[in-house]
């Protein structure tokens, strides 16, 4: 049996960032969940209730670093000028998106197609407006829930690591 070796996980971050359009996607889950959403599910494909996503405004390579200035839960990270089996993906989403919605799950999808006439280069896209959501990389459900305003921007950012 093989292992992974780093240049590979390099190699399909590489890959990942050259040609795939990497979505943020954002939805209401259920409301029942109240302050305790179930465990993500990792056979999901898709929201339980997607409102919309955003193309990802930053995605770079990043490398574990403990006085990092990218802080997540998981740790500290720093961008990276050389491909890493790690990539950090950002989303600013406007405040025109969903400007009242209560989002409970978010998701990153690798390869979203628009439907034919939406515009090139729009950054955020309705369910109706996709006519292939790509790949499900990621799953998501926000506790505490996200309570949307038109006053505010949300960002989203999550480390894939391959």
């Amino acid at each position: 049996m093989g292992v992974l070796v780093n240049s590979g996980r390099a190699a399909i971050a590489s890959a990942i960032r050259a040609s795939a359009a990497i979505h943020v996607a954002w939805g209401s889950g259920d409301a029942s969940w109240g302050s305790s959403p179930p465990a993500e599910n990792t056979s999901a494909t898709a929201l339980l209730n997607e409102i919309g996503r955003r193309r990802a405004t930053q995605v770079d390579f990043v490398t574990s670093d403990s006085g990092g200035v990218i802080q997540l839960p998981n740790g500290n990270w720093s961008v990276s000028a050389q491909p890493t089996g790690h990539l950090y993906v950002r989303a600013l989403f406007d405040f025109v998106d969903a400007p009242t919605a209560t989002i409970r799950e978010a998701a990153v999808f690798i390869n979203t197609v628009a439907n034919t006439g939406v515009p090139v280069g729009q950054m955020y896209l309705t369910p109706g407006q996709i006519s292939n959501p790509g790949t499900m990389y990621l799953i998501d459900h926000l506790s505490p829930q996200v309570v949307r305003s038109p006053t505010t921007r949300e960002q989203f950012e999550y480390v894939l690591t391959f």
